[in-house]
This record gives structure tokens, C-alpha cells and sequence, in this order.
């Protein structure tokens, strides 16, 4: 289970860390760096407009995000 409100224990640090990964995975991509600091939220915006229903489902909402941020710049699916 994932404890999104903190009531077990304080995951804020582990979110963060993971976030942190994630961005700096996708920021060695030269073509991703040079979208700007905000590419990433445009496309999560995007991806909730085309999906609505991914924001009741974060790991859903990031992965659909991730595959269209990476797509919009040339990447395939294979890459």
C-alpha cells in the first residue's frame, strides 16, 4: 500500500528521493534538458486533460506522462 497522507510514517523523503531520480534520469536526455524547466508539469497537465481519470492514480498519471513527454520529443516506444 502507499501511504499518501503520511499516517504510518513520513514518506515525504522517499517521494522526494524518487522524483529526484526520475528527474535527473530524464534530464541526461539532451533532448528532454532542452524542453526547459518546466516540460515535465506541461505534460502532466497534458496527460490529465487527455485522461482525466489518471489523477485518482499517480503511478498511472507518471507513467502515461513519462510515455507522452518522451514521445512529443521523437522517442519510440522500444526507446
Amino acid at each position: 500500500s502507499f501511504d499518501l497522507d503520511d499516517t504510518l510514517y513520513n514518506n515525504h523523503p522517499i517521494i522526494k528521493a524518487a522524483v529526484s531520480a526520475q528527474q535527473n534520469y530524464l534530464n541526461a536526455l539532451p533532448r528532454y534538458q532542452e524542453q526547459g524547466p518546466q516540460y515535465w508539469q506541461q505534460c502532466r497537465q497534458l496527460a490529465a486533460l487527455q485522461q482525466p481519470e489518471l489523477k485518482d492514480n499517480v503511478t498511472q498519471w507518471r507513467k502515461h506522462t513519462l510515455r507522452l513527454a518522451l514521445s512529443k520529443l521523437g522517442f519510440t516506444e522500444q526507446e
